[in-house]
């Protein structure tokens, strides 16, 4: 709850996004240094007095994963050792959410992990934003909660698109519950490609189940995009099954490797028509994507967050 207590500390992966937070919720943001050592470890200081505040600490753990991870854990150290009334932290990108379950023996359950180092280093409740697993709610001992930003991207999507002809996909089977579930609301019939990954960052389409898409558009909606290997892959499939325009949205837009390059090559090639990303990430507003559009997220954390 917002009280004249309360303060933001905005950390390096989503600057932009907290400046906007801070201007729509009218909560001034505190003033910190950040600076690095020669061999790489982080100093941070507060730069005023936060006793007695409620805190709210805004990180994208995103790449650099690691050292976003440790900007939040250090800021969390500080502000316990600072006699904050409390600490709320607000994760608009989690990373290491893919890493939520056990594939093979002699493996590291790491989501659990970070929600350990976040709980020890003195957070009072989580938020995060269209994690890549819920699940990773389970693994919190402190109060947390997820907010969905698809819906607020969907209704910017539609605000430039007539849903007249079109078809929902989910690019894999992970996201089936969440692709039914805009089908429904919207009242779009729905396609679910199911792939298969036989090693990190590599896709292969294995079937498709759902609604004839030859002479439609298709939306495909999905939390996450990394390499863009999936997207780009299932957006190829499309094509060759006869459907006219393709548009792609999702909340996160990682965009590592030559991400760009692809989705640059796949608009040139007529594979995607539009692209559609939030700005849970800073490094969002660096990518020279033709077709992209930014899509703002902060209205959405502001009315579901800080009430």
């Amino acid at each position: 709850m917002i009280t004249n207590n309360s303060i933001i500390i905005g950390l390096s992966g989503c600057t932009k996004l907290v400046d906007l937070i801070s201007q729509q919720t009218k909560i001034p943001k505190a003033k910190i240094l950040i600076n690095r050592f020669a061999d790489g470890e982080i100093f941070i200081k507060i730069c005023e007095s936060v006793r007695g505040k409620h805190v709210y600490v805004i990180q994208s753990t995103c790449p650099p994963v690691n050292e976003n991870l440790m900007e939040l854990l250090i800021t969390i150290d500080i502000l316990k050792r600072s006699s904050v009334k409390l600490i709320t932290v607000i994760c608009p990108y989690y990373g290491y959410a893919r890493q939520d379950r056990l594939l093979s023996k002699n493996e590291s359950l790491t989501a659990k992990l970070v929600t350990n180092l976040l709980e020890k280093s003195g957070a009072d409740n989580v938020y995060l934003l269209d994690p890549h697993s819920n699940q990773i709610q389970g693994f919190f001992n402190i109060p947390n909660e997820i907010v969905s930003g698809i819906h607020f991207l969907i209704k910017e999507i539609k605000k430039k698109n007539n849903f007249k002809d079109f078809v929902i996909v989910s690019p894999d089977y992970g996201s089936v519950k969440r692709i039914k579930s805009l089908s429904e609301t919207y009242k779009i019939p729905m396609l679910i490609i199911n792939k298969n990954r036989p090693k990190p960052n590599v896709v292969e389409i294995v079937d498709i189940l759902g609604a004839n898409i030859k002479n439609k558009n298709c939306l495909i909606i999905d939390d996450m995009i990394d390499t863009g290997g999936t997207i780009i892959t299932a957006c190829k499939t499309l094509k060759k099954m006869g459907c006219k325009k393709i548009i792609v949205g999702c909340v996160h837009g990682i965009l590592s490797a030559n991400a760009v390059e692809k989705f640059n090559l796949a608009y040139k090639n007529k594979i995607i028509d539009q692209l559609f990303i939030s700005n849970s990430i800073n490094s969002i507003y660096t990518k020279k994507i033709k077709n992209l559009h930014i899509v703002d997220i902060s209205p959405c954390l502001s009315k579901n967050i800080f009430n």
